[in-house]
C-alpha cells in the first residue's frame, strides 16, 4: 500500500518522534525504580532465588554474602501462596452487557444483539480466557498489570487485493476508496485507480507488565494519567522483518543496557558464590521486561 504522506504530517518527523520518546523515558525513569525493584524481587523469590540482597553500591540484587558452610534451606512458601492468590484473581470474569437505548425501538434492540454477538467473536479471536490467566499471574506477582488492545496489521495474518484510488500529487500519495473525482487529502483531481495489497490483520489483547511501562509515578490514580510509554522488546530478526526500511540501522539491546535497573541481578551475581545458579539465564534478562506471557514460566530473568 502506498504511504499516506502529507506536507505537514507530524508522523513523518522521525527525529522529533525519537526525541520525544527518549525525553519521556528519561523523565519517567525517575521514581520508577522502587516499583520495578520490588516486582523483580517477587519474581526471583517465586523462582526460588531467595538468598539475595539489594546492593545499593551497584544498584543490583546480588547473592547474600554468607560465611562458608552456612546452610541455605528454602521451602518456597512464597510461590505456593502467590499461586493461590493468582487463582482467586483468575476466577474474576467481568462481562460486557449491551442494552438497547430504547426498549421499543427495534433498531436499538438489533444493535444491542449484534454488539453482544460481536463481543463473543472478539473474545475468541484475542483468546481472552488465556490472557486472563496471564493477567492474574502478573497482578499477583507485581501488584498490577495492564491490558492493551489493538489491531495487528502484520502480513503474517494474510493479505488481500483491493481496488483503491491513489493520489499522484508529489508528496501526497493518499489512498482512498475509488470513485471520488479528487484527492480527499490535498484536493488534486484525477487520482489513479490501482489494485493494492492490504493486510487482513488481526485483533490482539496483550498483557503488559510493570517492566514494560513508563509513566508519571507521581500520579497515583491511573484514571488521571494522560500519557505513558510501553517499551516492548522483540527479536532482531522479527524487527527487521516488520520494519525493512530500518533494517540496516537496528541494533540489538544487550545486558549492559539495563544499567541502573534490577534486571542485572544475573550479571551482578556472576563473581559470587552463587555463580552456577545465577548464570543460567545470563544475557536474557531483557526479555523479562519485554515479552508478554505468564511470569511463572520465567527462570531467573529469562525464559526456560
Amino acid at each position: 500500500m502506498a504511504a499516506i504522506v502529507t506536507p505537514n504530517d507530524p508522523y513523518q518527523d522521525h527525529a522529533a518522534i525519537r526525541g520525544l520518546m527518549r525525553r519521556k523515558r528519561d523523565e519517567w525513569q525517575k521514581g520508577r525504580e522502587p516499583f520495578v525493584r520490588a516486582a523483580y524481587r517477587n519474581l526471583l523469590f517465586y523462582r526460588g532465588l531467595q538468598w539475595i540482597r539489594w546492593d545499593r553500591a551497584i544498584n543490583r540484587f546480588r547473592p547474600a554474602r554468607l560465611t562458608k558452610g552456612t546452610p541455605t534451606p528454602m521451602t518456597n512458601i512464597f510461590a505456593s501462596t502467590l499461586d493461590a492468590v493468582a487463582s482467586v484473581f483468575a476466577r474474576i470474569e467481568p462481562r460486557l452487557l449491551f442494552a438497547p437505548g430504547s426498549e421499543t425501538d427495534p433498531e436499538d434492540r438489533a444493535a444491542a444483539d449484534v454488539a453482544s454477538r460481536v463481543m463473543e467473536v472478539i473474545e475468541d479471536e484475542v483468546e481472552v480466557r488465556s490472557v486472563r490467566q496471564m493477567l492474574a499471574a502478573w497482578v499477583a506477582l507485581t501488584g498490577g498489570a495492564w491490558l492493551e488492545t489493538g489491531y495487528d496489521p502484520d502480513p503474517e495474518h494474510g493479505t488481500r487485493q483491493l481496488l483503491a484510488s491513489v493520489c499522484q500529487a508529489p508528496g501526497c500519495g493518499h489512498v482512498q476508496a475509488p470513485g471520488a473525482p479528487a484527492c480527499e487529502d490535498c484536493g488534486t483531481p484525477g487520482p489513479t485507480n490501482a489494485m493494492q495489497t492490504v493486510p487482513i490483520g488481526r485483533m490482539y489483547l496483550d498483557v503488559v507488565s510493570l517492566f514494560e511501562m513508563y509513566f508519571d509515578a507521581s500520579v497515583t490514580d491511573w484514571t488521571k494519567q494522560r500519557e505513558y510509554r510501553r517499551e516492548k522488546s522483540v527479536s532482531l530478526d522479527e524487527s527487521k522483518r516488520r520494519w525493512p526500511a530500518l533494517a540496516e540501522t537496528l541494533q540489538p539491546s544487550t545486558a549492559g543496557s539495563t544499567a541502573g535497573g534490577p534486571g542485572g541481578v544475573l550479571e551482578a551475581g556472576a563473581g559470587t558464590g552463587g555463580r552456577g545458579q545465577f548464570l543460567r539465564g545470563r544475557g536474557r534478562e531483557l526479555r523479562l521486561a519485554g515479552r508478554a506471557g505468564d511470569p511463572r514460566d520465567r527462570e531467573a530473568g529469562g525464559h526456560r
